[in-house]
């Protein structure tokens, strides 16, 4: 499981809860690399977001079990104030505004 600072771990426990499951958790981790290399091991099921999905299964021999509808995380970009934003960045941010 993410640790439980993280903004995907509270909305996971609470997916569970909903669901009524209790799993035993086999491991908490601050760092997602981590996580994912530990669910790679083949020691548990591991939250992802569905973008990345494919390149997980790719990266790191994994692959979907299912998906816990209504959770969402959180991503946060810090840049530099720069006259011209990398265009990746100002895209991201364009698909970010209200």
């Amino acid at each position: 499981m993410p640790s439980r600072a993280s903004h995907l771990r509270h909305g996971v426990e609470a997916w569970l809860d909903e669901s009524k499951l209790s799993p035993k958790i086999a491991g908490e981790f601050e760092d997602s690399a981590l996580l994912k290399i530990f669910g790679e091991a083949g020691h548990g099921v591991f939250p992802a977001p569905l973008s990345v999905q494919s390149d997980l299964e790719r990266r790191y021999g994994v692959r979907c079990v299912g998906t816990l509808d209504g959770v969402v995380d959180r991503c946060l970009a810090v840049t530099p104030a720069a006259k011209h934003l990398d265009p990746a960045v100002a895209a991201l941010l364009e698909g970010l505004a209200p």
